[in-house]
């Protein structure tokens, strides 16, 4: 340990050195810069992207999972339009990158009329952010996207279009739940794992039925600080 912390030392005071050192006496130490991060906005029209996580398909491009809600207001803001074809709030968003568009798929039910998402165990009353709510996603050999989200109103729930598209969303657990994980075992069987009643529990898939197993009793707060 003393010896990494020494080279750490080192390294570090070489960096400052090469910062510090004149232009007529360019530093001996090789600096240079490797990649670049690429900032991207996938959704900003309502309250988006809260609870999101990130997947990548085999060639490398990135899915997205968020929550997408109503915004809250302030005196004198307009809301936001209502865009045809868009997915409308609350829901939860599969995002996908393809030649550099990005485009938005609502994994929960959508009403026409009024046009609106259909997911009250997501938000408030008023279509808002419902704090503790999170999701969760894995892609599996053939690019099929497995979303899973929890929520504190209406427990965990699992959605794929392995099918071809996302169809209703299966109820893993019905009591509160924080802080959602979902990967992907062997053939392809989702596991998804969660905190409910302060416990932390993972649930298996298989054949269409959804078996519990608790890992850890008093695992952390029965709320939103467990996540």
């Amino acid at each position: 340990i003393q010896e990494r912390r020494r080279g750490e030392r080192d390294a570090l005071a070489a960096t400052a050195a090469a910062a510090c050192a004149p232009v007529a006496e360019p530093p001996n130490l090789p600096i240079r810069r490797q990649g670049q991060l690429l900032v991207q906005v996938v959704d900003q029209l309502y309250d988006a992207g809260r609870g999101a996580s990130v997947a990548l398909h085999q060639d490398g491009t990135p899915a997205t999972s968020y929550l997408l809600y109503r915004p809250v207001l302030r005196p004198g803001d307009i809301p936001p339009p209502i865009l045809p074809g868009e997915p409308q709030p609350p829901a939860v968003i599969l995002a996908t990158l393809a030649e550099g568009v990005w485009t938005r798929t609502s994994v929960t039910p959508q009403i026409n009329n009024p046009a609106e998402g259909d997911a009250p165990e997501l938000a408030n009353d008023e279509g808002q952010a419902l704090p503790g709510t999170r999701t969760a996603i894995a892609v599996d050999g053939q690019d099929m996207h497995h979303l899973a989200w929890s929520t504190p109103e209406g427990g965990v729930f699992y959605a794929t279009d392995a099918a071809g598209s996302f169809g209703e969303a299966e109820r893993i657990i019905g009591s509160p739940a924080f802080g959602v994980s979902i990967a992907l075992g062997t053939g392809g069987i989702p596991w998804v794992s969660f905190y409910s009643g302060g416990s932390l529990r993972v649930a298996q898939r298989t054949a269409g039925t959804w078996t519990i197993e608790e890992i850890q009793r008093n695992a952390g707060p029965a709320s939103d600080p467990a996540t």
